[in-house]
């Protein structure tokens, strides 16, 4: 059993972005027990200019394809 509880918890991470549609954060949680990626954009509060949210989106990983050694 893993010394840390992960369920239902997740880590973001500030990302190097090379152009505007790219999130500002990315990382993952678990939720269920099913691993997500997560991406974060930061925009403006519509009801306050002055300050920030985060919108997320949530994804499952994409499948890695095994290798067939020749």
């Amino acid at each position: 059993m893993s010394k840390y509880e992960t369920e239902k918890r997740g880590v973001l991470f500030v990302n190097d972005k090379e152009n505007d549609k790219q999130p500002d954060f990315s990382g993952n949680c678990e939720i269920e027990g099913v691993e997500y990626k997560v991406a974060g954009w930061k925009k403006p509060y519509k009801n306050d200019p002055t300050k920030e949210l985060i919108s997320l989106s949530f994804s499952l990983p994409e499948k890695k394809e095994k290798e067939i050694p020749f």
